[in-house]
């Protein structure tokens, strides 16, 4: 667990370096003195000075940043190599390159892993076929079981996780689009539904949506009771104590209801009936009990693009992800998700930990994913931010003078004190959820 957390931080120090960079290479471009570019904060564990420069890694690994002469309003002394000394034009360069370099490491990697190869659903045009949970808002608006799931907020829906995918990506009302077998009809309504606090996730069970997927086994987890009682891939379960399992939403909610985790278990392999006993696990942090067993909701194949083709599919990845993720801001602003869903240095590192355990390719899509959030994130136009500084920047151009110092302090001290508030609350939150088991 520590070597994933210390590697974790190495691969989120990369994203932070790419940033800095941007950053340092376009003061040094204008002419600025760079004093210090440091990985992290605090204290310094180890560093260099080469030419007038301190490179050094810092105690404290989240974040990073550079230190111009002249960028303090109380330290200018008029010298052609201070930050402030510099044009706008020359200003905002510094400021944008960090989220530049952000933007252009997450096309490069997007690139890279549709040249390796990604793990894509085979294309289906046929829609969802769906089990409804009784007295659900799909109920209540005349969906039924056995019913076609076509589309979510006009996006088509095909799989189960590309309907979990447009769930997550609307706001509090969704419209649902779908074929009515028994009226051979094709309907659609427009629901509020409710979010999680600290994952912003819809509750699908009182949606009530669910996938008609039969039982048969994909994966086994490792130390799982599945794994202890030998279940292979492709078996099929049939029953749990004697009650008879169709689709995996049945199988979910007998387990659900289990006071006693010992059940007697039947599954088809090669035409063969077996009857297995088996002690189900406890959940870590949860309630209930788990088989550790996989299904699969889709099938899927892995597709490598030729190189040229990669290029041009990376741009549409980047820009669809760019829009998810504004569409995820304007959400979050608008209160249609709660602020605790936001996630800080410690719910990234543990994410991060995950991920560098699955691969390189789902490593790289999440550094793609997390460098262009760091870009996206410091492009918001609030104090402190490089979106802050190009406001200033702004304005200093529409008054054709910048503000006055005093002014300035004024405003980044009051911004630091706030993100210091925040940072605390996020933090707050990402051990909540950790506690929780939603992390």
């Amino acid at each position: 667990m520590l070597l994933n957390i210390i590697l974790a931080l190495f691969i989120l120090g990369i994203v932070v370096f790419i940033h800095e960079l941007g950053h340092f290479i376009f003061a040094k471009k204008v002419g600025i003195k760079v004093y210090t570019f440091s990985i992290g904060f605090g204290p310094k564990l180890f560093g260099i000075n080469y030419k007038g420069t301190l490179y050094k890694i810092s105690m404290i690994p989240f974040g990073g940043y550079v230190s111009m002469a002249g960028e303090d309003p109380n330290d200018r002394t008029g010298s052609p190599e201070e930050y402030s000394s510099k044009t706008v034009w020359q200003r905002f360069q510094v400021a944008i390159a960090g989220p530049v370099l952000n933007f252009i490491l997450a096309f490069i990697l997007f690139w890279i892993i549709l040249i390796i190869g990604i793990e894509e659903p085979k294309q289906s045009d046929k829609p969802m076929e769906i089990h409804v949970v009784k007295d659900s808002i799909a109920a209540k608006i005349g969906m039924e079981t056995g019913d076609e799931l076509i589309s979510i907020d006009n996006k088509k829906v095909s799989y189960w996780q590309e309907f979990q995918r447009n769930i997550s990506l609307s706001g509090s009302k969704v419209n649902i689009k779908w074929n009515d077998v028994s009226a051979e009809k094709i309907k659609n309504n427009t629901v509020k539904i409710e979010r999680d606090e600290y994952t912003g996730g819809a509750d699908i069970n009182k949606i009530g949506i669910l996938p008609q997927i039969e039982p048969v086994i994909a994966g086994i987890s490792k130390n799982s009771p599945a794994n202890t009682i030998g279940l292979k891939k492709n078996d099929r379960i049939i029953s749990i104590n004697n009650k008879n399992v169709e689709y995996t939403y049945q199988l979910n909610k007998i387990i659900g209801q289990l006071e006693n985790p010992d059940i007697s278990l039947k599954i088809s392999r090669n035409g063969n009936v077996i009857e297995k006993n088996v002690e189900l696990a406890q959940r870590q942090q949860q309630e209930g009990y788990y088989l550790g067993v996989i299904f699969e909701t889709v099938e899927t194949e892995i597709v490598k693009y030729p190189f040229f083709k990669a290029f041009s599919e990376a741009i549409n990845r980047f820009i669809g992800w760019i829009g998810k993720m504004f569409n995820m801001l304007k959400m979050l602003f608008s209160g249609a998700v709660s602020v605790k869903t936001v996630s800080g240095p410690v719910g990234i590192v543990k994410v991060t930990a995950v991920f560098a355990t699955l691969g390189i390719v789902p490593l790289f899509q999440f550094l793609a994913i997390i460098s262009m959030n760091l870009g996206i994130v410091n492009l918001i136009p609030i104090p402190i931010t490089d979106g802050g500084h190009i406001l200033f920047l702004g304005i200093e151009k529409l008054r054709g003078k910048p503000l006055k110092p005093k002014t300035l302090n004024i405003i980044m001290q009051i911004s630091a004190l706030l993100l210091v508030g925040l940072a605390l609350f996020i933090t707050y939150n990402d051990i909540i959820k950790i506690f929780k088991g939603v992390l």
